[in-house]
């Protein structure tokens, strides 16, 4: 089999088509005229030519290089009758003036339809109506055929018999006469006592934001005390100029900021109200995955509040960097929908006991169900330290700023992935024991780092005054330096 080649010509298609040579019979074929008496006159005949074969071809008709010119035409043959074409512009004329005379007809046909008995019976047209167009039509006649049509629709249905209905039933009122309860004696109560419950305790807050941002925010709060100590995210206050808490009732106060932790997340403001029905706060750490899960808030508007939501305890200990700086919090997961404006509003157990604060949830198009809660045994002591000092102490840091060495950085650069040390507080250890802007951190306590989230992984579990064993790149050279960590409050 030849190969293929895109080049070269097919034969059979460029090869001059030859038409089939008649066959001639031979001369020794061919009968002498046999001997006969003399010849009479008789009429010429002209002999007939069959009309499938070739004719026969001529000296003149062949192609000294092959093949042949043509056909042969006969000379005898009558000229063809050329058949003459209409003008394109007279079809088209044609064709309209075709369409309008039947579309004339058409009409004339409808329209005697109209105005016949037929139509009448038909109830095409008013049958009233003289050809003449002098009767008016009678309003009484009309009037009676719409009548007997009225009538006979209305004389058409049969009713069902036996049909049924629907039979509205009275909800009991009385609640059960044994409240149901968990392994240890206490109360369960089901969704609806919770809400009940913790709904007075819920409020709404709107800070209008200062200069540098304008308009307002929303977000949930926490009655804390009956005093007026409410309890939320420092998300939802920060940047603010003013704060608004509304109650459940509706009833709206000016309030103060008290203090507000942006690691934590955790801020508290107060009103100047007394009476107030504060939340009972549960033991986060009790908490088993599959647990119910009820989340109250406020989300989009104010006038969606005290929205109630329910779902269970999806995880209880979830690493989650809350924004850019690297904070990381640890929290519960619930699959309770949380949406922007419920911030800062409780997530409750099945006693009707908040047991976190929600805070984040990840939105994405692609998941659902993903909501976040600060628990209460971490938020407790950032309380307390808000509460008697407006800031909390005791936070550990190297006192650095830090961004991190993105890859094509690190190519570009011919440089490691690491944290880049963009400042250095002069009053830290890490100063003293001579780190500076420009140096590289790729390892804390021998695990390697490529963002300030990771550092504050690798200070989880210290506190200040702990040593921490930092890896640095400069200048192509890699040193370990140990420093001691500092309270985050003495350098500020």
């Amino acid at each position: 089999m030849d190969n293929f080649d895109p080049n070269k010509k097919n034969t059979a298609s460029d090869s001059t088509l030859v038409q089939p040579e008649p066959v001639q019979p031979a001369a020794a074929d061919i009968p002498q005229a046999a001997q006969s008496e003399p010849l009479q006159r008789e009429p010429t005949r002209i002999p007939l030519r069959n009309p499938y074969q070739a004719p026969p071809r001529t000296p003149y008709d062949t192609n000294p290089y092959g093949g042949s010119y043509g056909y042969y035409r006969d000379p005898y043959a009558e000229p063809a009758r050329v058949r003459r074409r209409m003008r394109p512009g007279l079809t088209a004329f044609l064709i309209v003036l075709s369409i309008l005379i039947l579309l004339f007809l058409g009409g004339v046909a409808v329209y005697g339809l109209i105005h016949s008995d037929m139509g009448a019976a038909l109830g095409i047209g008013n049958p009233s109506m003289t050809s003449g167009g002098d009767n008016p039509i009678k309003p009484q006649q009309t009037s009676a055929v719409t009548e007997a049509a009225a009538t006979t629709a209305a004389t058409s249905f049969v009713p069902i018999a036996n049909a049924p209905s629907i039979v509205i039933v009275a909800t009991p009122t009385e609640p059960p006469t044994e409240p149901v309860c968990d392994e240890n004696g206490m109360r369960v109560l089901s969704i609806q006592e919770i809400a009940r419950k913790v709904k007075p305790s819920v409020v709404g807050v709107v800070t209008t934001l200062g200069s540098v941002y304008s308009g307002k925010s929303l977000g949930s709060g926490i009655i804390m005390s009956e005093d007026g100590f409410i309890l939320t995210n420092a998300h939802v206050v920060e940047g603010g100029a003013s704060y608004t808490v509304t109650l459940d009732d509706k009833t709206a106060y000016d309030a103060t900021l008290i203090g507000a932790d942006e690691k934590s997340d955790i801020a508290i403001l107060k009103i100047d109200a007394h009476g107030l029905i504060p939340a009972t706060f549960g033991d986060s750490d009790s908490l088993v995955v599959g647990d119910l899960a009820v989340a109250i808030g406020n989300p989009s508007s104010l006038d969606l509040a005290g929205t109630t939501t329910a779902g269970i305890i999806s995880a209880v200990d979830r690493n989650i960097v809350v924004d850019e700086k690297g904070n990381m919090l640890e929290l519960i997961q619930t699959d309770a929908a949380i949406n922007p404006g419920n911030s800062g509003g409780p997530l409750l157990n099945r006693y009707g006991q908040v047991i976190g604060i929600n805070t984040v949830k990840l939105n994405s198009q692609t998941y659902e169900g993903l909501c976040f809660a600060i628990p209460t045994n971490v938020f407790k002591p950032i309380v307390d330290e808000l509460l008697q000092y407006g800031q909390v102490r005791g936070y550990p840091t190297i006192g650095i700023t830090g961004k991190a060495v993105e890859a094509a950085q690190a190519r570009a650069y011919r440089i490691p992935l690491g944290v880049y040390i963009v400042t250095i507080d002069e009053r830290s250890d890490a100063y003293a024991k001579g780190l500076k802007p420009g140096d590289i951190i790729t390892y804390v306590n021998g695990t390697m780092v490529s963002s300030v989230a990771d550092i504050n992984i690798g200070k989880k579990g210290m506190k200040v005054g702990d040593t921490l064993t930092l890896t640095v790149y400069r200048n192509g050279e890699t040193f370990d330096v140990d420093v001691v960590l500092m309270d985050e409050i003495d350098l500020k």
